[in-house]
């Protein structure tokens, strides 16, 4: 199979310039308040505590996932042929669903964020370091690289031309 063809939401050329341009409006839209909240989230010096950086990434991902999937309708609205070759389409699942699951693993950081500076205020300062939470998000990740089947694997992942499947 070299490709799919999406069906789109009419047969119609002017519903469809319709469609493209709810599209656009709507992904200019989302994507110009994502950009202003990470460049207030940067500029703002009042703005640097864990709650508005996470917010900021979490704006990042967003906008991510918006370029990843919107641009592709636009263009197959506009365009007309509606096709999508495998790869395109393997390319589009595979990082909406990293950014989908950034977004998730984002969200669940905030929340415990939240609950710890409405639950313990007085010790959220010490909690939140990034002296206490970074080193154990790390040690997996630092850990299983030693491992020398897993070197293995990433070097065969990283060194491969071809695509298998």
């Amino acid at each position: 199979m070299s490709g799919f063809l999406l069906m789109g939401f009419s047969d119609s050329h002017e519903l469809q310039i319709l469609h493209a341009f709810l599209f656009l409006v709507t992904y200019l839209l989302g994507s110009a308040g994502n950009f202003t909240i990470i460049i207030i989230t940067t500029l703002d010096p009042q703005l640097q505590s864990p709650m508005y950086y996470f917010l900021k990434h979490l704006s990042l991902l967003d906008l991510s996932s918006l370029s990843v999937t919107v641009p592709q309708s636009i263009a197959n609205s506009l365009g007309g042929s509606g096709y999508i070759s495998s790869t395109q389409c393997m390319l589009q699942v595979f990082f909406f669903t990293a950014f989908a699951w950034g977004e998730m693993a984002i969200l669940t950081v905030m929340s415990y964020d939240r609950y710890v500076a409405i639950c313990f205020p007085l010790h959220y300062e010490v909690i939140m370091s990034p002296r206490n939470f970074l080193p154990p998000a790390l040690n997996p990740i630092i850990y299983s690289l030693r491992n020398e089947s897993i070197k293995i694997g990433v070097r065969k992942l990283l060194l491969s031309t071809e695509v298998t499947g």
